[in-house]
């Protein structure tokens, strides 16, 4: 079964001058000064433990118990012919995804990103919003 290497929130990402993501202000938590709020963040993960050989979806959504902030719908997950061909001698690939999400934050509490690989649950994260920011974010 396919598994969570990574996983990190982050303000931004960027790419250096070889081509590596470079993630900028991880976070945990966000410090909110007033609510409505649109926040952009990124969210870097890294899975690994999976045949690379067959048709691979991901999901990837953020809510709390009664708001679906952001989905990701169902997400064909790409398959390089090297890596196909690699699985025939035993190789594990790892697959970084790198997803820039738009929230619509309209109060304080904690939110869950929950990944899906092939349909099933491979992890649940928290990210909490709360009040006391000295800025708006």
């Amino acid at each position: 079964m396919a598994r969570i290497a990574s996983f990190i929130c982050c303000k931004k990402t960027s790419f250096d001058e070889n081509g590596n993501t470079v993630i900028q202000s991880p976070i945990s938590v966000v410090r909110v000064r007033k609510y409505p709020l649109e926040f952009k963040l990124s969210i870097v993960l890294t899975i690994c433990d999976f045949a690379p050989n067959i048709d691979n979806t991901m999901q990837l959504r953020i809510s709390d118990d009664d708001i679906e902030m952001f989905d990701t719908e169902i997400i064909q997950v790409p398959n390089s012919k090297e890596d196909v061909a690699m699985a025939e001698n035993g190789y594990q690939p790892i697959l970084t995804i790198v997803l820039d999400v738009n929230l619509e934050v309209e109060s304080s509490g904690e939110y869950e990103v929950d990944i899906n690989f092939n349909d099933e649950a491979i992890g649940a994260y928290p990210l909490l919003f709360v009040d006391g920011g000295d800025e708006d974010v």
